[in-house]
């Protein structure tokens, strides 16, 4: 017979859950999905956003100033939220 061993109730599961992990699925899918309808122009800028890259790094990446990389950010952002929500 193999050992038992009552289980505790103040056990805490360690790492994602089934259901969080499957929100995070879900979303990532809904974020790739806007991110194929907006321009090249602002595709490009909110990859990098979402890559971690500073304006300046943006800017020097597609050859263009750190001020026109935040307003294209800025802009991928509002149309990000434009298709996510509407």
């Amino acid at each position: 017979m193999p050992r038992t061993q009552e289980v505790s109730e103040h056990w805490v599961a360690v790492g994602t859950l089934p259901d969080e992990a499957a929100i995070a699925v879900d979303l990532r899918q809904k974020v790739l999905a806007a991110l194929r309808l907006l321009s090249i122009a602002q595709r490009e800028t909110a990859l990098l956003m979402l890559e971690g890259f500073s304006f300046v790094e943006i800017g020097e990446t597609l050859g263009i100033s750190a001020n026109a990389a935040m307003l294209r950010c800025q802009r991928a952002k509002i149309a990000l939220a434009e298709v996510m929500h509407g």
